[in-house]
């Protein structure tokens, strides 16, 4: 698999770790491996909507773990769609999410 792959389902399992184990588990534990593979792997790819607070959010995460490379691309909802399927994932992806609204 490609590392730009790679690294783009590794900054969606970021998100997806947080969202999910905020909700139940130890989420914390979880949340330290994940970081600590992102950091290994050097950068993460963010596909979300170039909304209000984004930019924010990127800066914060950037300040927070400067280890970690975040390769962001915006655009709409369908827009994003295609540009994750237009890349090679695994069958069935297994750590991707998307940011829409």
């Amino acid at each position: 698999m490609r590392t730009s792959v790679k690294a783009g389902l590794l900054g969606a399992w970021l998100l997806n770790i947080a969202l999910v184990n905020a909700v139940n588990g130890d989420w914390k534990q979880d949340w330290e491996k994940t970081v600590t593979a992102a950091e290994k792997e050097g950068e993460v790819t963010m596909y979300a909507q170039s909304r209000a607070g984004v930019g924010k959010a990127l800066l914060a995460f950037k300040d927070a773990y400067p280890k970690i490379k975040i390769n962001f691309v915006g655009g709409s909802g369908s827009d994003l769609a295609k540009k994750i399927m237009a890349r090679s994932l695994p069958d069935p992806p297994t750590k991707l999410i998307l940011i829409l609204g």
